[in-house]
């Protein structure tokens, strides 16, 4: 059974294999940053069976040992002296480096790592892949992009899932990312997992529903705000009524709110309230059949009593003269 589908667009002069190793390296900081490191394998050795890919390692900050994937196979220690040479000469933890026919991403020590990692050094890590570039092309990214959704929400972390597909959506190569549930996709809707970017021309996007939810999650009582109203629907009038779905206990089992000292709490601290909103119009229409049949029962009636007040106003008249 499909469990989602995903919408992915790239501006056309992407490097397709600086752009895979770019998707690699916010799957793996997401889940380091979730404390499920346990995870990082699985995505790395998923990564490395994907067509054309040859290698999928994260070293240690001295990038003396493989500390992440495949360990069977290892770059030569001089491009990985050269390399960190490099990164630490130029101060620059966020550029990727191309040296031996393999890609380096630095990962910089950021200060969420700090909770479980030394401050000693500007460095945590440096992801090198190896590509066949022939055949890297852009479908690789796509998998590559759904092997990095599917191994964060296995974390049971929804919100690390969330500042994944931020990270995705930041990316200067993509245009679009959503990811909507069941993969049905049609002209009357489909149900995105995540809130859409304003940007997007999407026929999800609907404004009264942003609202609400920004209205509950900015809330600082327990009170539910809902919204009522009219909208015209096919052409036919529809009483639309929105609920949110608050985040409750239950919830959190999966959904947890940020926690202060989280990376995540900058961003998500006003987002993580709602879950979801639920939508539900009905139709006016047999309203205002039905209006509009009452409306034409009293015409008759108004036309009936209208005669028999004429009619009995004869009579009388002809009685009195």
């Amino acid at each position: 059974e499909l469990r989602g589908t995903i919408k992915l667009d790239f501006t056309q002069d992407a490097d397709w294999e600086k752009a895979l190793v770019e998707v690699v390296n916010s799957a793996f900081q997401a889940i380091m940053l979730s404390g499920k490191g346990e995870f990082a394998d699985t995505l790395l050795l998923e990564i490395d069976n994907l067509l054309g890919v040859n290698l999928a390692q994260v070293y240690d900050q001295d990038v003396s040992f493989v500390y992440f994937g495949d360990d069977h196979i290892e770059v030569d220690e001089n491009i990985l002296d050269d390399i960190l040479n490099r990164f630490h000469k130029s101060s620059d933890y966020s550029s990727q480096q191309k040296q031996g026919g393999y890609y380096f991403s630095p990962m910089p020590n950021l200060g969420a790592c700090t909770v479980c990692h030394s401050p000693d050094s500007n460095l945590r890590g440096v992801l090198a892949m190896g590509m066949q570039a022939d055949k890297i092309k852009k479908e690789q990214v796509v998998y590559s992009t759904i092997i990095g959704f599917k191994n964060l929400m296995r974390l049971q972390k929804a919100s690390y899932a969330g500042a994944y597909i931020d990270a995705i959506r930041e990316l200067p190569f993509v245009e679009k990312f959503q990811i909507f549930d069941n993969g049905v996709v049609t002209d009357g809707g489909f149900r995105e997992l995540w809130v859409p970017n304003p940007d997007y021309d999407s026929i999800t996007m609907d404004s009264t529903a942003l609202l609400l939810i920004h209205k509950n999650n900015k809330s600082s009582t327990i009170e539910k705000y809902q919204a009522e109203y009219k909208e015209k629907i096919d052409e036919m009038y529809h009483l639309t009524q929105m609920a949110p779905i608050l985040n409750d206990k239950k919830c959190q089992a999966c959904h947890n709110p940020p926690g202060k000292d989280s990376p995540l709490y900058a961003s998500q601290k006003d987002k993580w309230k709602v879950r979801s909103v639920v939508k539900v119009s009905t139709s006016m229409a047999d309203i205002h059949e039905e209006i509009q049949k009452n409306a034409q029962a009293s015409i008759v009636v108004g036309l009936i009593t209208l005669a028999m007040v004429a009619l009995l106003m004869r009579v009388f008249m002809r009685i009195t003269v």
